[in-house]
């Protein structure tokens, strides 16, 4: 769900992720299964002109418990991420800076993640239809 105000853009997004079992998990005859997994994501963004944006980004996950044969589920997710992402027009083309880290990690890894990218424009106005 998206809903534009003015220079502003808020975004919501639910998800899950479905496993199925595996029936020859190490050493080959286990059966190992996991929960479904949900996900909710928020982003709140700020347009200063096109191609020069920033957003606030949160994630949260919640489920993902995992079991071998009969034996004891291990612990589930239930974790909440946030970041920043920051776009700059460069020529036709754009720069993005992106940072997020766990703000809170029941389950998996409390990791931190820094990523730039180069996004090209392909289509000029006049293909584009702007």
């Amino acid at each position: 769900v998206g809903y534009p105000k003015g220079p502003w853009d808020f975004d919501a997004y639910v998800g899950t992720w479905f496993f199925t079992p595996n029936r020859e998990f190490f050493p080959g005859d286990s059966t190992r299964t996991e929960d479904p997994v949900l996900t909710a994501q928020g982003h709140v963004s700020y347009e200063f002109r096109p191609r020069f944006w920033v957003a606030l980004n949160g994630t949260w996950y919640w489920g993902g418990k995992a079991r071998v044969d009969a034996g004891d589920a291990s612990a589930g997710l239930n974790n909440t991420r946030g970041g920043i992402t920051v776009s700059i027009p460069v020529a036709r083309s754009s720069v993005k800076i992106a940072y997020s880290s766990g703000l809170t990690v029941r389950a998996g890894g409390a990791f931190r993640s820094l990523t730039v990218a180069w996004q090209m424009s392909w289509l000029s106005a006049r293909w584009s239809g702007r």
